[in-house]
């Protein structure tokens, strides 16, 4: 029940993402809007998970070896990256491409981590696709009706 309403909230705030990203900020360069954005979750992340960083006891180079590659590479690329297109391409696009991040993940976990993927995620992620893609084709759709 707990798992159903985390699922719901990080949806609602994957949303609230998405949207802000397209429409707010444009005038502010892409760097400091990536810096701003990092800057925020890392304040987040470390809200939410202060107790376990400050009791671990598995703080040593290796992790921090690690720590700096996913650093440059999960958080620090990516929304460079992000900022720059969003503008360009538009939320409904953005969406499409951000979806795919779940189904390259749950591979990833897959191969590389031998996760069990179930039919049931599979489905899952075939549904949130499909919404996605079905949503901007209307939306396309009714734009071409209101343009012709």
């Amino acid at each position: 029940m707990c798992r159903d309403f985390l699922g719901i909230g990080a949806a609602l705030l994957y949303i609230v993402y998405v949207l802000f990203t397209s429409k707010l900020g444009n005038d502010v360069p892409m760097f400091e809007k990536s810096a701003l954005m990092t800057i925020g979750s890392a304040i987040m992340i470390l809200l939410i998970n202060i107790k376990s960083i400050t009791t671990s006891n598995h703080l040593d180079f290796g992790l921090l070896q690690w720590g700096i590659f996913l650093a440059v590479f999960g958080t620090i690329v990516p929304p460079i990256c992000f900022t720059w297109g969003m503008p360009k391409i538009g939320a409904g696009l953005s969406a499409i491409l951000l979806t795919l991040e779940l189904p390259a993940a749950v591979i990833c976990a897959h191969v590389i981590l031998g996760e069990k993927v179930t039919f049931s995620q599979i489905i899952g992620i075939g549904i949130i696709l499909l919404s996605i893609i079905i949503i901007n084709l209307v939306k396309m759709k009714n734009n071409n009706k209101i343009i012709n």
